[in-house]
């Protein structure tokens, strides 16, 4: 039940903005083991898009540039008032130019230890590559909004603890460039577990 639950989670988080169906890799139904079918069913065809009206559209359609740093960080703060109940904003730290990297984490327990599978999803690893950045804020609107009205959106907040990283690099975003303020490539920096360091 518990693999079910965990593919499943990952298989919404991956596709939430696409909306496609559970298949086989040989094209045949994936069966889903005990879930119920309210939740099979709440899956098919889900799109963070779906459910908005035309005015919440039109007011993506005036959105023309990424949120700034300043912006996401007030964005996130509104984020954990406005869903207290099942988030809790914290910092991992600080950029190298000083900015906080803010990670939202996303539960029925918040800043709780409970038997479940844990998920950190990072965006804006690259500086030029900003759109990470707000897909995860749109998911964690996307989680906020439907909490209890929303069967899978329920099952992800209840089975699986997130957090979202939405901006690793806020220096390299700040200087549109794809390292960070000192021109290191986050993404090819990591420590080597084969390298004596001395």
């Amino acid at each position: 039940m518990m693999n079910a639950v965990i593919a499943l989670a990952l298989s919404v988080l991956l596709g939430l903005a696409f909306g496609p169906m559970l298949a086989g890799a040989r094209g045949g139904e994936r069966g889903y083991g005990s879930l119920s079918s309210d939740i099979i069913e709440a899956y098919h065809g889900r799109s963070l898009l779906s459910n908005m009206t035309s005015q919440h559209l039109n007011k993506l359609e005036m959105v023309y540039h990424y949120r700034t740093n300043l912006e996401l960080e007030r964005a996130m703060k509104n984020f954990a008032r406005k869903c207290s109940n099942i988030s809790r904003l914290y910092s991992i730290g600080k950029s190298v130019n000083g900015t906080p990297l803010w990670v939202l984490e996303i539960s029925d327990k918040p800043d709780q230890e409970e038997p479940e599978p844990a998920f950190k999803f990072i965006g804006n690893m690259h500086g030029d590559e900003p759109v990470g950045r707000e897909l995860l804020l749109y998911l964690a609107d996307w989680l906020c909004a439907n909490y209890l009205r929303d069967p899978l959106v329920s099952l992800i907040v209840e089975k699986v603890h997130l957090h979202l990283l939405p901006s690793m690099n806020p220096d390299g975003f700040a200087l549109r460039q794809r390292g960070n303020a000192n021109n290191v490539d986050l993404n090819r920096d990591f420590p080597d577990q084969f390298r004596t360091f001395v």
